[in-house]
């Protein structure tokens, strides 16, 4: 993600809106966004997903905006209508799967005599990618079926619920900040205070925060 900033891409990865813990970005209505713009591209990524599935979809988003379209990803791959189907899609899938694991050495290091347990086990720890990533690669090599992929990637989805629950405290709400308004908006909003450019309020309603607490946030990042 700071890689892709630093090209000058908006990067946001929040999963509520407006900074409202009771207001939840339900990772069944979309996994991310992207606008391709040629002055502020932006990409959106649904913070309440998986790591793994993050990931992919920044990768997926990028590809996105290489091609200069936009578009939201989906948030279910059992709807083929809105992603198989789709040309675009599809294409950007492809992109993200390879980019993360190369199809030829992933062919290469695949052992059609071995479980695809072992070969998912093992592919995540030489390309230290996600298993949401060797299943999506799978799936795009024909080693694994559509309802196999299907069901594996459900089961990793349940894992990570299971594991949110289990989570306790709430983390660094500076860092957290940064993580939902894109580093690039916070620092860029902050730059502006001092040059007096902005007014706080104003400044407050772009990074979704209260004037109280954005001033807190410029003296903690200044």
């Amino acid at each position: 993600m700071a890689s892709a900033e630093a090209s000058g891409i908006l990067v946001i990865r929040s999963g509520v809106v407006a900074s409202s813990s009771k207001r939840t970005l339900n990772v069944k209505e979309f996994r991310g966004f992207v606008l391709s713009d040629p002055i502020a591209p932006l990409v959106l990524i649904n913070g309440a997903d998986s790591t793994s599935a993050q990931v992919f979809i920044l990768a997926h988003e990028l590809a996105h905006l290489w091609i200069g379209k936009s578009g939201i990803s989906n948030p279910n791959p059992k709807k083929r209508s809105t992603d198989e189907n789709n040309t675009i899609e599809r294409f950007c899938n492809q992109v993200a799967a390879e980019l993360l694991v190369p199809h030829a050495e992933f062919l290469k290091r695949w052992r059609n005599t071995d479980t695809v347990e072992n070969n998912v086990r093992m592919l995540v720890r030489y390309f230290r990618a996600s298993t949401h990533v060797i299943l999506r690669q799978a799936f795009e090599q024909d080693k694994i079926s559509r309802q196999e992929y299907e069901e594996r990637i459900e089961a990793e989805e349940e894992r990570f619920r299971l594991q949110q629950e289990e989570r306790e405290g709430g983390g660094n709400f500076y860092r957290t900040m940064r993580l939902r308004n894109s580093r690039i908006l916070v620092s860029s909003v902050i730059e502006a205070i001092q040059t007096t450019k902005i007014g706080l309020r104003d400044a407050a309603t772009l990074l979704g925060c209260k004037v109280p607490t954005l001033k807190n946030v410029a003296s903690e990042l200044s």
